[in-house]
């Protein structure tokens, strides 16, 4: 949890706690939130030399990260005054707003002050509020320590106060002598510089002026009318088309045009915070870090023609809009790199032989009563949330046991469980969805033999030609039970052997690592009346040697119902559903195709059945 502290007007010095409430809007707020990042104080020290610290804020918006410059001066109570703007959609209600004040380094790694998370749904149109910091963990859900506080003025701009305000800035730009006035020679020159096709723009600027002021003989109108006009309905002359200072093409819808302009406007305007960034963390590293990056900026994380240069593991958040840097043991991120992304490697593990060894190794490791004693280690490591777990962490006999816990049935709830027209995710994953298995190989996934024939071994593989495909990677952090996205009737359950590389991005990623066709799997066939046929293609991975089946042929079964569970390690489940019978819900093809993973619950939507 996060609380909140507001400001008492009486006394300056004395802040008291606020409590947040829901914010209910009859319609959705869609517009510019615009934050300024005031000041600080009672931050935390944490150069325990110098008894100082260099404090700077970073702050995420749906993986739009901002960083305010390093105070060095009165470093306890710095002082920002910086703000920054980010566009809000109807859609991103239950999005949060992430703040984190890190002490900068010039060499090391910047340390971590301090977070917060403040939910969107508890923001109200003006807001004047001191929020108070946690010292934890970036993501981390448990409460923290005190850390201090920071005070924040937020608002939030409609589309209707946007436009007014970006069109009386853009016309200003173009009164040349300042007097106020707009004559046709500079209306001209306005409507050239929005827009990169040519048109007669001298004839428009004498009917916008005519338009104005009612008379076909004036060849001038006042700043104020003309801002006033383009906000009107009368407006059919402007089409924003491209940026008039860097001529990059604009959005095709003119609301969406205007908020970008808007956001670089205000930026050229104000002390605003620096951008350009994905996640805190990257905004928060130093020059020397950034020198020991394995990828160059804006290749780091979305590298299609050489995956092996992806430096960090993004996935998105699907309710907070947070993206979060995957969290991967420094030791099992040089092991994987080792094996996959070296020549020598590949040639020694390629056979399979020693990761089935290693595998079959450590499922007897952890199903024996002494594994006990990694279990506490391992949920503090990943931070994993027991409150939702069936039993108790005492009840667990073996580590397998805790792995592959059941959850209780209110924390994972089925959407829209009643309407079979609805597909949900079939676990808690890191998820990607794709028309075709054309556009999943171009966009991700990267080994030369990979084909829906050689993943189903020619199983039924003719009806699933050109099928959409849902990947759900499940981290070893996940819950590890896979329930069925649809209801049907199982027809056939089909095992086949192979071998157990892991099912890692790193490896998934690499053209001659073919985790999908050569790795150990159970094809699952079901036949829905809303879907049509459907295949789950259950896969084991690196110590996830056994794949525990809990149906059988003939079975009938709804969606959320448990089809199998892992035991320990990271796993995927692909599941296909026959051309043109599934329309995947659009925040997951947008995210898909660029392509970044998104994290889901079991049981939230994945897509509705196409009507025939």
């Amino acid at each position: 949890m996060f609380s909140f502290c507001r400001k008492d007007k009486e006394d300056e010095i004395k802040i008291v706690p606020f409590v947040p409430k829901l914010i209910t809007r009859e319609i959705q707020f869609d517009g510019i939130m615009e934050i300024t990042i005031i000041e600080g104080r009672d931050l935390l020290i944490k150069d325990s030399l110098s008894h100082s610290s260099d404090p700077f804020v970073t702050i995420e918006w749906g993986g739009d990260t901002r960083r305010t410059k390093a105070i060095t001066a009165n470093r306890k109570d710095p002082k920002w005054e910086q703000k920054c703007l980010f566009r809000v959609k109807q859609d991103q209600k239950d999005w949060k707003i992430q703040l984190v004040v890190w002490d900068k380094d010039l060499v090391s790694e910047n340390d971590l002050m301090g977070c917060v998370e403040i939910p969107f749904n508890c923001i109200d149109k003006t807001m004047d509020i001191w929020v108070q910091l946690q010292n934890k963990k970036i993501y981390d859900q448990n409460e923290g320590k005190f850390a201090g506080f920071i005070h924040l003025k937020i608002e939030l701009l409609s589309k209707e106060k946007v436009e007014v305000e970006f069109w009386k800035y853009f016309v200003r730009l173009v009164d040349a002598n300042g007097d106020g006035v707009i004559t046709t020679e500079e209306l001209s020159y306005l409507l050239s510089s929005c827009s990169t096709e040519t048109v007669e723009n001298e004839l428009k600027s004498k009917e916008i002026i005519a338009k104005i002021s009612k008379e076909s003989s004036k060849n001038q109108c006042t700043t104020d009318e003309l801002a006033n006009f383009f906000t009107s309905k009368e407006n059919t002359f402007v089409q924003l088309k491209c940026n008039p200072i860097t001529l990059e093409k604009l959005p095709e819808n003119q609301t969406e045009a205007v908020y970008e302009l808007y956001c670089q406007m205000d930026r050229e305007l104000n002390q605003h915070l620096s951008s350009g960034w994905v996640t805190p963390e990257e905004a928060s590293h130093g020059w020397f870090l950034g020198l020991t990056e394995w990828a160059l900026p804006g290749d780091r994380y979305t590298v299609q023609n050489k995956p092996s240069l992806v430096n960090k593991i993004l996935v998105q958040d699907r309710q907070s809009g947070l993206i979060n840097e995957e969290f991967i043991p420094s030791a099992v991120s040089l092991a994987l790199r080792s094996m996959y992304q070296n020549k020598v490697s590949k040639m020694i593990f390629d056979d399979g032989k020693m990761l089935s060894e290693l595998s079959h190794k450590m499922g007897i490791k952890y199903s024996k009563p002494e594994s006990i004693k990694n279990i506490e280690p391992f949920i503090k490591t990943y931070g994993i949330d027991m409150r939702e777990a069936l039993l108790d962490i005492s009840e667990f006999k073996t580590f397998n046991e805790f792995f592959y816990r059941k959850l209780k049935p209110s924390s994972r709830p089925i959407h829209q469980k009643d309407d079979n027209k609805i597909a949900i995710s079939a676990a808690d994953c890191r998820l990607l969805v794709f028309d075709n298995c054309d556009e999943a190989k171009r966009i991700w996934i990267k080994g030369k033999l990979f084909s829906i024939d050689s993943m189903l071994q020619g199983l039924n593989s003719a009806i699933f030609n050109q099928s959409s495909m849902a990947i759900f990677r499940l981290a070893p952090q996940d819950y590890h039970r896979v329930h069925f996205p649809v209801s049907g009737k199982v027809t056939k359950i089909y095992p086949i052997p192979g071998k157990l590389f892991t099912v890692n991005p790193i490896a998934v990623r690499e053209e001659d690592v073919n985790v999908f066709t050569e790795n150990k799997r159970t094809l699952l066939f079901l036949e829905s009346e809303e879907f049509g046929s459907v295949c789950m293609v259950i896969i084991g991975a690196t110590v996830v040697g056994s794949i525990v089946i809990n149906v059988k042929e003939g079975d009938i079964v709804s969606k959320g119902d448990e089809c199998n569970y892992f035991a320990y390690g990271g796993s995927t489940v692909i599941t296909l559903f026959q051309k043109g019978k599934i329309r995947f819900d659009e925040d997951l093809v947008e995210r898909s195709l660029k392509p970044l993973e998104t994290h889901i619950l079991m049981g939230d939507s994945l897509g509705r059945a196409c009507s025939t």
